[in-house]
This record gives C-alpha cells, sequence and structure tokens, in this order.
C-alpha cells in the first residue's frame, strides 16, 4: 500500500479481499460500480468489510476519504516502517532512485533525496528511468539541472516561423560529480528520453546509460479544457531537440 494514504492509515493491508462496500456485497459487482462505490469527496467516509487471508472471520474497515498523491519516486526496497531505502549498497554507498514519473513535485522530492544520500556519503547513483514514460517538461529541465552547472539541457520549438526556447543549466545547486548511471528501456519515453539524452551528451558526458533503445518521443504536448461539459483537447504543441 502507498504509505500515507486513507487505506495505508485505516489498517487495510495488500492481499485483503473486499466482500462489501457500505454493507452491499461485491460478489456481483464490476469493477467501475465498486471504485464508484469506495471513492467519494474528501472527509467522507466509507466501510469496507474484508476477508483477510489466515482470519477466520470477516472485519469491517472504515476509511476516511482523502486526495491522493502517489509518489512518482522510489528506491530499492521498503523498511519495516514503509520508509523507502536508497542506498543500495552500504559499503560502497550506491544510491539508487526510481522515477516513476514527472510530476510537479518530483525535483524537489529527489532534491530531498539526494541531500540525504549525499549526508550518507553518497559515491554514486543509479537512476533508473524504465518504464517512465514521461510528465512535465518543466520537472524533467530541473531534474537535469541538479547535475550539470551550465549549457543547453534541451530546446523546444513550438512551430515553423515562432522562435525556439532554450533551457539552460544552472550553476547554482549542481550536485557533486559522482559517478551517475541511468537505467533506460523502450517503456522510458519523452521527459524520460530529455533527462537520459542531456546527461550522456558528450557534451557533458554527465551520466552512462544503461539498458535498451528508448521508446523514441520528440514532441511535448499540451491539455486545453473547455468550461461546458468537462470536455477536454489533448494536442502536440512543440518538439524538443537536445
Amino acid at each position: 500500500l502507498l504509505l500515507d494514504t486513507p487505506a495505508y492509515k485505516s489498517g487495510l493491508d495488500a492481499g485483503d479481499v473486499i466482500e462489501a462496500v457500505d454493507g452491499v456485497k461485491t460478489k456481483d459487482m464490476s469493477l467501475s460500480c465498486a471504485v464508484h462505490k469506495i471513492t467519494g469527496p474528501k472527509g467522507t467516509q466509507v466501510t469496507l468489510t474484508i476477508d483477510r487471508p489466515g482470519e477466520e472471520e470477516t472485519k469491517e474497515i472504515t476509511i476516511i476519504r482523502d486526495r491522493i498523491i502517489v509518489p512518482t519516486i522510489r528506491g530499492w526496497q521498503r523498511a519495516d516502517a514503509g520508509k523507502w531505502l536508497y542506498m543500495i549498497d552500504e559499503e560502497e554507498r550506491i544510491g539508487y532512485v526510481r522515477l516513476t514519473s514527472f510530476s510537479a513535485g518530483t525535483a524537489s522530492n529527489l532534491e530531498e533525496v539526494l541531500v540525504e544520500l549525499e549526508s550518507e556519503g553518497l559515491r554514486g547513483l543509479i537512476l533508473d528511468l524504465r518504464s517512465n514514460s514521461g510528465g512535465l517538461l518543466d520537472s524533467a529541465v530541473s531534474v537535469v539541472d541538479k547535475f550539470i552547472e551550465e549549457g543547453l539541457i534541451v530546446k523546444r520549438q513550438p512551430g515553423f516561423g515562432r522562435r525556439s526556447i532554450l533551457e539552460l543549466a544552472h550553476k547554482k545547486k549542481t550536485h557533486p560529480n559522482y559517478p551517475l548511471v541511468i537505467l533506460v528501456n523502450s517503456g522510458s519515453a519523452s521527459a524520460s528520453e530529455i533527462v537520459a539524452g542531456a546527461l550522456a551528451d558528450e557534451k557533458y558526458e554527465r551520466a552512462i546509460l544503461v539498458g535498451t533503445r528508448t521508446h523514441g518521443k520528440g514532441s511535448v504536448q499540451g491539455i486545453t479544457g473547455y468550461p461546458l461539459g468537462g470536455a477536454q483537447l489533448k494536442y502536440t504543441m512543440a518538439h524538443y531537440h537536445l
């Protein structure tokens, strides 16, 4: 279970079988119907009747609904208390950080992890971008900026006849030049490819890439919402060049 979520706080556990939602049995209930009944406005309650493996009787667990923010940073293993562990090799002081996507909080959360690892004597870092399909371009730029002091990170080309937008690195708050390995695969796309490509660029040679060919997505999308009906339009607004 995700740490600090309503399910985690309520005592729900992985492997629990939900037998009923607010007294309504789930045996013949569709998945979409179950999701609709379990989710709801923040602060409201839902009671789940669960069958836990190894226990003879079912039990009721009341959950207080809340907004769930899915973390985008993981370590190599969880401690008993649920906290992620990031130092994968204690003897050699090698850190491991997996980025599952690039959201608004990814760069700041990564900063906290890097500071923690460096205080523990970090000598090398593995950055895992496998199956990371991307996310916010600004977040990817901020991640790259942590590892190089200056130079071009990525160039955005909004369209023919329009001026390119250059994203540059800044020396301030650049982390030490310890060895950096980035893991990639065919599921690494978009923002992941910006991070991997920029850090492995021959201009900087800041990182070594290990894995298989990445997805190959060189475009930037935008989303426009419409006030009536809740419709949204997703469109390609730019291409990027490393």
